[in-house]
């Protein structure tokens, strides 16, 4: 019995050691599409409402480029969901709107990553085709989008200069609760994949062993509490790492505000580190 226990045990570890590998986030826009085109079944376009003729042709010409054919409208679209090539910017697209907040760039048009979800905006239609013709010569560009967030100023691509804080915490309009909902859910995918595993592995007296031990869900408000928590150390890190990175107070500061953190919470957070 104990032998069967662990030796279920350890095929469980095993299995979520190898299902977390494979299901790790991009580190870049480059990486993103590159995977995109070895799995373009797994993606789908989220098109923003008044999309006009010419930026249609355009993401007609990326999907084929990507081999991507899925698409829907943004309205048809949760926000929790993954996997996303999002065109438009946070007045077209209510997806848009939910990862990084209302269009307040100086800039022309923006390509960022939200997990494995890519966002394509512009302040205009001219700057949403650049920017969607940008993608589609990906392999020409792959020292500028190697970073997680490239925008259009000037007419001239950059790379963002800070850019470490997700958007959707930075922003505040993809809020916690919603937050808090998809962690609940990818939990339940988690622990609905280890249960099979253990139907397959160590058979019917085992899975009533884990199922009795380890089944219990999180309560909402358990989980509000770990995700602020992981909000506060995000910051922490972010600050410490500019001020080891040789940027000031003030250039943090700023950067900050811009992305709609409160003064209060900046001001504390670097008295922690004695600014």
């Amino acid at each position: 019995m104990k032998e069967i226990k662990k030796r279920g045990w350890i095929s469980l570890i095993l299995f979520f050691i190898v299902f977390t590998s494979a299901s790790a986030k991009p580190l870049s826009i480059y990486d993103l599409i590159n995977g995109i085109k070895k799995n373009p079944d797994n993606y789908m376009f989220i098109i923003g409402e008044g999309i006009d003729k010419e930026v249609s042709n355009a993401v007609v010409a990326l999907s084929n480029a990507l081999s991507v054919k899925k698409s829907k409208g943004d309205f048809e679209t949760k926000i929790t969901e993954s996997n996303m090539i999002v065109i438009g910017n946070s007045e077209k697209n209510k997806i848009t709107r939910g990862l990084i907040g209302p269009w307040d760039y100086e800039n022309g048009a923006i390509i960022s990553l939200d997990g494995n979800n890519l966002i394509i905006g512009g302040k205009d239609k001219d700057g949403l085709i650049k920017a969607i013709n940008l993608l589609r010569d990906y392999n020409n560009n792959k020292n500028l989008l190697s970073s997680n967030e490239v925008f259009l100023k000037n007419g001239r691509w950059q790379k963002a200069e800070i850019i470490s804080i997700k958007r959707e915490t930075k922003r505040g309009v993809y809020s916690k609760k919603a937050k808090a909902i998809e962690m609940m859910s990818e939990n339940k995918k988690s622990i609905v994949v280890g249960i099979v595993v253990l139907i397959v592995i160590v058979g019917g007296l085992a899975i009533g062993f884990f199922i009795k031990k380890s089944m219990g869900e999180k309560k909402e408000g358990s989980i509000q509490q770990e995700y602020t928590q992981e909000y506060t150390r995000e910051l922490e890190n972010y600050i410490s790492g500019n001020l080891r990175r040789g940027y000031t107070k003030e250039q943090i500061k700023a950067a900050l505000l811009r992305e709609g953190w409160e003064d209060k919470v900046i001001e504390e957070t670097f008295r922690k580190f004695g600014v």
